[in-house]
């Protein structure tokens, strides 16, 4: 048996399937992290045809939280696809939908402010900084918002689309040193 059900970014999940499930088959085709708590695990963004085992539950169950050290980016209007089975699937971590390419450096912060312009297939930036108690805003790539940075040398990661915006401007609160590097640039699976 199994059901499907279209999760819209940020809602949460929790309906009766009728049945025990013992997998869950997801296409995470959003910009948020997602997770499955009869699993314990997370899918990342961007990523499809993740199987999980679940222990045996009746429950659909999913939920939106940050992972723990992951620094949020704002939530998008996409939809996961989960796919509940009564079968016992072998565990995948699924595919990426770009393909990954070495990140990029696009720069560094050596002021208060730096204009970026984005490459294409770029999903988010890694923000480093110098200060352990900095905070950085970027606005652009589809983003307007406030990052903190952890303590050093741990970078913020901001989720950005620069189909929508191309360029970014990064802004850090302590003017120290840092840098910007651009991740996820890839091309589109086909």
């Amino acid at each position: 048996m199994q059901a499907t059900f279209y999760v819209t970014e940020g809602t949460p999940l929790n309906q009766s399937l009728g049945f025990v499930a013992r997998s869950v088959i997801i296409d995470n085709l959003t910009s948020s992290w997602l997770y499955v708590p009869t699993a314990s695990r997370f899918v990342p963004p961007y990523q499809y045809a993740a199987t999980l085992t679940i222990s045996g539950s009746d429950a659909a169950d999913i939920t939106w939280p940050v992972p723990t050290g992951i620094v949020a980016g704002p939530a998008g209007n996409g939809s996961a696809i989960c796919t509940f089975v009564s079968d016992a699937l072998a565990p995948n971590i699924g595919q990426p939908i770009y393909t990954n390419i070495p990140p990029q450096t696009l720069g560094g912060l050596l002021g208060v402010a730096a204009t970026f312009t984005l490459p294409t297939g770029c999903q988010s930036l890694l923000i480093t900084s110098k200060s352990n108690t900095d905070t950085v805003t970027v606005v652009g790539g589809f983003s307007i918002d406030y990052y903190a940075i952890p303590a050093t040398p741990l970078p913020a990661v901001v989720p950005i689309n620069p189909v929508l915006d191309p360029t970014v401007v990064v802004t850090k609160a302590s003017g120290l040193a840092g840098a910007v590097c651009a991740l996820f640039y890839g091309t589109q699976e086909k």
